[in-house]
């Protein structure tokens, strides 16, 4: 992750996800790692907690628009 583009994206108001770029069941990670790799980056609780809550998001609108 680039510290730079994380950071204006705070300073923005950008809604944030964190993406593995998963190619096999293999790469995904847990929520503890995502929490530890985000902890890491500087986030604080609540940044981490939207940015769950945006991925959560983006998949409740996709299945809103299936039906």
């Amino acid at each position: 992750m680039n510290g730079h583009v994380l950071e204006m994206a705070l300073v923005f108001g950008a809604k944030l996800i964190l993406n593995t770029d998963a190619h096999s069941p293999d790469d995904l990670i847990s929520d503890k790692d995502a929490n530890k790799f985000l902890t890491a980056l500087g986030l604080s609780p609540d940044e981490i907690k939207a940015i769950f809550r945006n991925s959560e998001d983006i998949v409740t609108h996709l299945k809103t628009r299936q039906k």
